[in-house]
């Protein structure tokens, strides 16, 4: 019977259960609307960051790599998931255990249905029982219907989903850092300009003072000189309140205290790099987050088949071999032999509909994961849309603005001939000025906002691209460039 049983066991614990797992059908665009610029010198960078060719950025990503607690913890999780899983890939074998024991018992028993033909024993009687046992016991549950390996499998899965989501931590904290570095770069510029316009402000209110006390202007001009001076100290107040806040998150980031922080000044000079976008089924397989929905929605497909084997009989063998003697001489030898093994076969008959209730929602998990999946790959293609849109526009937006800025830049410098030449009054040198230096940072902000963009960009991208610095597609002329912005 033995040489029959154990064969087709084996043979039955091929079976699994469940839906086949397909990836969900996706509508992929074959381009994206937004203009994506082309690489003429394309380099695979594997640290995204490298792009941009900033020392300072590279160092503080280094140090987020290697202190933050986020990403610590994120790797942590990763490790349990794999301890999780370690877990399922051992119900697949036998459980061994070896129990040694001893027992001493001394208690009184009452004896019932002797047979009258022995003598008269008193029917309370005080046993003393003395038992040595080391029995080597055995169970194992045959995967019948692939219930075990269904969770071994689920388990696996959710290492994979752990791993995105870790590399989507990395992600989120590697560009969350370039966008704070970058917003104290352009401060690091607004402060630089701010500090010439307020030189401006100062210089105007001291010429309205003096125009005042010779009588040439109102003491309304005066008070308009005042309030500008003042709404521009204002500005630069903001500005350092803004900077040390951004400052701060860098700290954190990298695990200082923000304390004992600080970025030197380091002004942008030069629009961001040129970034081209893959091609849009690429970023499929490379952004965490849709890599992180879709092994979820496999290991919810995975955990259907097992909740289907609950409908099914479950076998289990077990096996109990070693030695047991109530006396120690004969404990350890072959005359105190023990051997006991059987299967048993269990199948449940009525739970109210309990499990079928279980295998509905594991369904319904499944279902809702699959929107999720699906709706993660629309954000990431709006994301992508989104950041191609920012990055042409606001190109778009500092072409004009350079325009605006040369103008004006033209017409301080024709103002201060007229006035070498005594046509105009200083008066006006300064009006023009400010607005020159009003128009810089204008354009200042937009080539801040170009960062961010480049930034937001990569994220959406996944984090990685073929990019490339190509110095024909920047324009030339940067207000920085100039001897007013140094």
């Amino acid at each position: 019977m033995r040489r029959i049983v154990f064969p087709l066991l084996i043979l039955l614990s091929g079976c699994m259960i469940g839906p086949k797992y397909v990836v969900p059908t996706t509508q992929v665009p074959e381009d994206w609307k937004g203009p994506s610029n082309e690489a003429v010198a394309s380099a695979n960078l594997e640290n995204w960051w490298e792009l941009f060719d900033d020392e300072i950025l590279t160092d503080l990503q280094a140090k987020v790599l290697e202190h933050n607690p986020t990403l610590y913890s994120a790797l942590q999780r990763v490790s349990e998931a794999r301890a999780i899983s370690g877990i399922a890939w051992s119900t697949l074998f036998p459980q061994v255990n070896l129990d040694p024991s001893y027992s001493n018992t001394n208690e009184l028993i009452k004896l019932y249905g002797l047979p009258s033909s022995l003598p008269e024993i008193p029917l309370i009687q005080r046993v003393h029982e003395m038992s040595y046992a080391l029995p080597l016991n055995m169970s194992y549950e045959v995967d019948l219907w692939g219930r075990f390996r269904g969770t071994y499998k689920t388990a696996k899965l959710a290492v994979e989903a752990e791993e995105a989501a870790m590399r989507g931590s990395l992600l989120t904290l590697t560009t969350e850092l370039a966008s704070n570095y970058f917003n104290v770069r352009t401060l690091d510029m607004q402060l630089e300009l701010l500090e010439k316009i307020l030189d401006v402000y100062k210089a105007l209110l001291d010429l309205r003072q003096s125009r005042y006390i010779a009588g040439l202007d109102s003491y309304l001009d005066v008070g308009q000189a005042e309030e500008a001076l003042a709404n521009a100290e204002a500005d630069y107040q903001d500005s350092v309140r803004q900077r040390n806040i951004f400052e701060n998150a860098i700290a954190t980031l990298i695990a200082v205290p923000a304390s004992e922080f600080h970025i030197v000044r380091n002004p942008l000079r030069d629009p961001p790099p040129c970034v081209p976008a893959d091609l849009p089924s690429s970023i499929l397989a490379r952004r965490p987050d849709i890599v992180k929905a879709e092994r979820v929605m496999a290991a919810e497909n995975a955990a259907i088949g097992v909740a289907y084997t609950s409908l099914l009989p479950q076998v289990q063998l077990t096996t109990v071999l070693g030695f047991l003697s109530p006396v120690l001489r004969d404990f350890l030898n072959w005359k105190g032999r023990y051997l006991d093994w059987g299967t048993n076969i269990r199948q449940f008959i009525f739970d109210a509909g309990r499990r079928v209730s279980e295998i509905d929602a594991v369904i319904a998990a499944y279902k809702a994961q699959e929107g999720i999946y699906r709706n993660t790959i629309l954000t990431a293609f709006q994301e992508v849309e989104d950041a191609l849109t920012s990055i042409e526009q606001q190109m778009k937006q500092s072409e004009q603005l350079m325009i605006s800025y040369t103008a004006s830049e033209e017409v301080e410098e024709l103002s201060r001939l007229r006035f070498d030449r005594g046509l105009v009054n200083l008066l006006e040198v300064y009006n023009y000025e400010e607005t020159k230096l009003t128009t810089a940072r204008n354009l200042m902000n937009v080539i801040g906002l170009r960062y961010q963009s480049a930034v937001q960009l990569i994220k959406a991208l996944g984090g990685g691209w073929e990019g490339s610095l190509d110095p024909s597609s920047e324009e030339e002329g940067s207000p920085c460039e100039s001897n007013d912005c140094n």
